[in-house]
């Protein structure tokens, strides 16, 4: 699940049994990954790394009640971390903090 925690409410912003994985180009290179609640939906734009960077940023909620993050990693590359598991299903994440 993704919360939004802005230190005095939190939200949950997506569940992992609904990822959906969006190849948009069809070629494997432009990967989402969208999560949703009944009310938000959660997009993860996925840059594949090949220089080690590690990066989960905040994009932004736009439109309303749609939230934008960029996960750059290796593992977001096409068989980048191969058979290594870095997310467990059903366990809690990323808990992002805003002021």
């Amino acid at each position: 699940m993704f919360y939004l925690d802005a230190g005095f409410h939190t939200t949950a912003t997506g569940y992992h049994e609904t990822a959906k994985w969006i190849d948009e180009s069809g070629t494997g290179e432009n990967l989402t990954i969208q999560y949703t609640t009944s009310e938000r939906i959660s997009i993860v734009f996925l840059n594949c790394s090949t220089d080690g960077t590690e990066k989960f940023e905040v994009l932004g909620e736009y439109p309303m009640l749609f939230y934008n993050f960029r996960l750059t990693h290796k593992c977001a590359c096409w068989d980048g971390c191969n058979s290594e598991c870095i997310v467990k299903k059903n366990i809690d994440f990323h808990y992002l903090s805003y002021r």
